[in-house]
């Protein structure tokens, strides 16, 4: 006589190797652990993605007081900015042939001035106009 994991039942083996009562508990029991293993993953990625979106959240609202200025890039990194993420970007090439990148975190974005400052926009760049914005800034 052994006893069965799922269901806590006495029975009698009939094969070496069985383990469950019948196949109705190998098959709930094998179910509920894959249920639960599933539900573990979903529940880690679901952590990394609100981490993730908690650093842009920040990034954007850090942008977004900065409109339309130039500012120091260690300002910006003291104040909790992490230029590591971002939500999009777009390389630029001027009529002079100046090549940029520009760097969006949702509606905002900033472009590199120089290795210590950037320049904060607060709309995608898409016409003419918006670029002799963004060189007036």
């Amino acid at each position: 006589m052994q006893i069965c994991p799922y269901c806590q039942q006495e029975y009698e083996v009939n094969h070496l190797n069985r383990k469950y009562c019948s196949d109705k508990c190998r098959i709930t029991h094998n179910n509920r652990k894959a249920r639960k293993k599933r539900l573990q993953k979903k529940a880690e990625y679901s952590d990394t993605v609100e981490a993730v979106n908690r650093i842009l959240m920040q990034n954007r609202k850090l942008l977004q007081q900065y409109v339309g200025k130039q500012l120091e890039v260690g300002k910006l990194k003291k104040e909790g900015f992490n230029f590591s993420f971002v939500t999009g970007y777009k390389n630029m090439k001027w009529r002079n042939k100046q090549k940029e990148t520009i760097y969006f975190c949702y509606e905002y974005a900033y472009r590199i001035v120089n290795q210590k400052t950037i320049a904060v926009i607060n709309r995608p760049l898409e016409r003419d106009a918006d670029r002799e914005l963004l060189q007036n800034i």
